[in-house]
């Protein structure tokens, strides 16, 4: 099973790390295995969902973390809103997505 197919499994049944935690993990965290697949399905999202609407910033916050200058209001400020405020659109985008 892909780790996109892992993703959509974790947002059905509701054992995701909730959007406003997973963008607060530091490296070591997120070296875990088991949040790959959530990684995978957020990257899809920011980068395909509302034809590319959120691409620009999340690749700038991609890019701010890779620098190591982001801090924990870095997706707000780049986003424009907080973590929270994506997370049903992003389990709605999930549990529509299909997967081959």
């Amino acid at each position: 099973m892909t780790g996109l197919k892992i993703a959509k499994v974790e947002v059905k049944a509701k054992t995701f790390v909730p959007l406003r935690k997973f963008v607060l993990m530091t490296n070591p965290s997120l070296n875990r295995a088991e949040l790959y697949s959530e990684a995978n399905g957020l990257t899809h999202f920011f980068m395909n969902a509302h034809n590319n609407k959120y691409r620009k910033p999340f690749l700038e916050l991609v890019y701010h973390v890779h620098a190591r200058v982001s801090n924990p209001q870095s997706f707000e400020e780049i986003f424009g809103q907080p973590p929270a405020a994506f997370e049903d659109d992003w389990t709605a985008y999930m549990n529509a997505l299909e997967i081959k």
